[in-house]
């Protein structure tokens, strides 16, 4: 059986992380601090719920214009594309606006198509930025990290063993007249044994899990 390590052998401490020990836990950065490894993930945030809130004042503030239900015919026609392009670069949205001698009304427009565009593009970015970061910083962490994971699968594999072993003991009971419902509780195959060894309805084998974990994990096969 290979030894736990060292992060988890560590004294307790009156914390909900008191298994991971002290150096592990100030090793892994707060994605969601303001300036620190997950600041790109933040920003693509920020300007998703920029455009969204911007999007639903200027709807309140078109309600509010007192040609809102005319239909409005712009003396320029402007591309909701290059504005969309224009805001997920950082320019402002006020900068988004009709030429002098058309209304406020058709700004705002500009304005509220530009939001529309952007936003999808803007949550997708969101998505983008955060497989970026977390991919990276759980590679750069991975030293730290695995050990856990590692300690974990021996176990399993050190359980999954046991209890194979186990149940070859109740085979050769049985086989030698020792019949399996007369046997001491003790002595017999038990719900959640039988589960861990094939599975069943409410989840996999613990050797499927062993396998899955460890591939995921680039660890390997074992049992």
């Amino acid at each position: 059986m290979s030894k736990l390590p060292k992060i988890l052998n560590r004294k307790k401490t009156n914390s909900e992380f008191d298994l991971l020990g002290e150096k592990l836990i100030d090793s892994i950065p707060d994605l969601q601090t303001p300036d620190g490894q997950g600041e790109k993930m933040l920003a693509a945030a920020r300007l998703f719920y920029y455009l969204e809130a911007s999007r639903k004042k200027i709807i309140s503030e078109l309600h509010g214009c007192t040609d809102y239900s005319e239909p409005a015919t712009p003396q320029i026609k402007y591309d909701p594309g290059s504005d969309a392009a224009a805001l997920l670069r950082g320019e402002p949205l006020g900068n988004l606006s009709a030429l002098a001698e058309e209304n406020h009304r058709l700004s705002l427009l500009r304005q509220l198509r530009a939001c529309e565009t952007a936003a999808p593009q803007a949550q997708i970015k969101i998505a983008e930025e955060e497989m970026k970061v977390i991919q990276s910083e759980c590679s750069r962490l991975r030293p730290i990290l695995e050990p856990i994971v590692r300690a974990t699968l021996d176990a399993a594999t050190n359980l999954l063993i046991c209890l194979r072993t186990e149940k070859q003991l109740f085979d050769l009971l049985s086989r030698r007249g020792f019949v399996g419902d007369k046997r001491p509780g003790w002595l017999r195959m038990w719900d959640l044994p039988s589960t861990l060894l094939y599975g069943g309805v409410h989840g996999p084998s613990l050797q499927y899990f062993i396998e899955q974990r460890r591939e995921s994990a680039g660890l390997g096969k074992s049992v």
